[in-house]
């Protein structure tokens, strides 16, 4: 029987809260987009998908500031 190679934990967390993030951001714009434009109309869908993406840029700065923060913390990861 051959050993199976270590595993690195923290990689696989950071790759699966990365994914998630991803996911949600996708469902986010799609998702809402999609139901405002179905319930309101196109331009009120065009308009809202330009403050989802808005919304979406924040969070995304604001993930960025938080991983800079922990590889700051943490530069042996």
């Amino acid at each position: 029987m051959t050993p199976r190679p270590p595993t690195n934990s923290r990689r696989e967390r950071a790759r699966f809260t990365r994914n998630l993030a991803l996911l949600v951001i996708v469902v986010l714009v799609a998702g809402g987009g999609t139901l405002i434009s179905l319930v309101y109309g196109l331009p009120a869908g065009a308009l809202g998908l330009v403050c989802l993406l808005g919304g979406t840029g924040l969070i995304g700065l604001l993930w960025l500031v938080f991983s800079l923060i922990g590889r700051w913390v943490n530069p042996e990861d």
